[in-house]
């Protein structure tokens, strides 16, 4: 039953106070202060999905929805900026991460290869709690650039990916497909009416609608954002390396019997 409230019905009052508050979500620069806020707060060693994800995340997840009803109905969904598509913008985590635990398995530094290769597995499910804190990446002046800019860099490519029709919009959410790989993400929230096929009928029709939606435009978004962001990140990895390699010698030299 409905619940009303002075003769107002409590579910219409909050779609409506959503609705008042569309018209400024779906936009460029909101997508950017929200994923610049939750970036920031991540680099100072704050929570910043949760802290910022309690006031955002109900108006998105509605925008989200309201694709996925367009998207089933055969009409062109009505919004850019929504939940999947902020999920999408952190490859690998908060900083857009993904590359660093890559780099770590070849670092000169022992310490950053057994954390890279203890983190990998983690990071590409967007999951790098043990890059920012046991890095640590939190105030590391090194990385300060690539992780405070990475997923503006994201978060604006896929906008107007979407916005100059490249890549479709984001028309399926459920919670938890920010656990997917960035490719994976992409074609999975771009691909209308998307399902887990249980046959290889079934396989072979999610392929046409991959195919036939263009969704799999956004698994290669992905692809070139993180050889971008892998450019990016390599010079200032380098000299993060240099410096952990000197300190991990100094111990050493330290440490032996004079």
């Amino acid at each position: 039953a409905m619940i009303r409230l002075s003769g107002l019905e409590i579910h219409q009052a909050i779609r409506v106070w959503i609705g008042v508050h569309i018209s400024t979500t779906d936009t460029l620069s909101a997508a950017l202060l929200v994923i610049g806020s939750m970036n920031f707060l991540w680099f100072c060693g704050l929570q910043g999905s949760a802290i910022i994800g309690s006031f955002i995340t109900g108006v998105y997840a509605q925008l989200a929805y309201d694709n996925m009803q367009a998207a089933a109905m055969g009409q062109i969904p009505p919004h850019i900026v929504t939940l999947p598509l902020l999920n999408f913008a952190f490859v690998g985590g908060a900083g857009a991460t993904l590359i660093l635990p890559f780099f770590m398995l070849f670092s000169k530094s022992k310490r950053l290869r057994i954390l890279g290769t203890a983190s990998l597995p983690v990071v590409i499910v967007n999951v790098n709690e043990s890059l920012i804190y046991l890095m640590p990446l939190v105030f590391n002046t090194y990385f300060a650039i690539p992780f405070l800019l990475g997923p503006l860099f994201t978060t604006a490519t896929t906008y107007y990916a979407i916005r100059w029709g490249w890549i479709p919009h984001f028309c399926y959410y459920i919670p938890g497909i920010y656990y997917l790989p960035s490719p994976v993400l992409g074609i999975v929230g771009t691909t209308p009416r998307f399902f887990f096929p249980h046959s290889v009928h079934g396989l072979h029709h999610l392929v046409e609608l991959i195919h036939e939606s263009g969704s799999w435009k956004t698994g290669l978004l992905a692809l070139v954002q993180i050889f971008i962001l892998t450019l990016a990140y390599y010079p200032f990895y380098k000299a993060y390396d240099r410096k952990e390699a000197a300190l991990q010698e100094s111990c050493l030299d330290k440490s032996l019997p004079t």
